[in-house]
């Protein structure tokens, strides 16, 4: 084992010492003043040099210290809006960096479905999904649509704050949509239940079996499957009512009938 060779100390290391330690302490007074954060503790500030037993030591508290004042470092420069709220400049980089990522991700999978032919009372119209959304205005039922961005100096809560920028998190991860097309797939099955008791059983049973990428581009395809929950016929049945249109393309998609870029079976 080598041996550990106690710091010799030099009038030019006291000098620096006492630079050093004077930044670090000037760093966290102008935060605490200006944006209300306490960054004690964040480096030491020893009394003396001699508080360093090796120069190996020494050097690492100078490499902590250049660090921590370092205005390339975003983890301790801050931002302050108009509300008071304050964030570290690395917080708002990855806010806005996920905001992109997320709106291309949205842009990505939102374009695998518009193409697709449009159906209603079982016959393919001469629409395509993207068509008859425009024309109708059909809900963003997922979505891909995230107009309001983030816009830091209107938030004026921590908590918008900070569920604003879990979200963009969520939003910048590859498979957040696919997440979404499966909880959509379960509430919907709920939603059935809700509507029709019973009498969905049979059609919910088929709805576990079917991919959610897979149901949610027949959602956007099939007219009758996008139900209004108030709605009730006199009889449902698998041939009969609003039940019995949807089973007749969930029937159609399962053959491989139905002009479909996703198939599950």
């Amino acid at each position: 084992m080598p041996k550990i060779r106690p710091i010799r100390i030099t009038k030019k290391d006291r000098k620096e010492f006492q630079r050093l330690n004077k930044n670090v302490k000037s760093k966290v007074n102008r935060t605490k003043k200006n944006y209300g954060v306490d960054l004690t503790g964040v480096v030491d500030t020893p009394k003396n040099i001699e508080s360093f037993q090796t120069r190996k030591e020494y050097n690492d508290w100078k490499k902590s210290v250049s660090s921590f004042t370092n205005r390339a470092n975003m983890n301790y420069q801050f931002m302050k809006n108009k509300h008071g709220l304050v964030i570290t400049k690395k917080t708002f980089q990855e806010a806005m960096r996920n905001e992109k990522l997320g709106a291309k991700y949205a842009k990505q999978k939102k374009k695998e479905f518009m193409d697709r032919p449009f159906y209603s009372q079982g016959e393919k119209q001469l629409l395509t999904v993207a068509q008859y959304q425009s024309m109708f205005k059909r809900p963003d039922i997922l979505g891909y649509e995230n107009p309001l961005g983030f816009n830091f100096e209107n938030i004026d809560r921590p908590s918008r704050l900070e569920r604003k920028i879990e979200n963009l998190e969520k939003r910048a991860q590859p498979d957040y949509f696919d997440q979404r097309m499966e909880q959509m797939k379960q509430n919907y099955m709920k939603a059935l239940h809700k509507t029709f008791n019973s009498d969905a059983d049979f059609l919910v049973q088929k709805f576990e079996n079917i991919p959610a990428q897979d149901f949610y581009e027949m959602y956007l395809m099939f007219d009758e499957m996008n139900f209004d929950y108030h709605y009730t016929e006199e009889e449902e049945s698998p041939t009969s009512g609003r039940l019995g249109m949807i089973n007749t393309y969930v029937d159609k998609y399962q053959k491989g009938e139905v002009d479909m870029s996703l198939k599950g079976f």
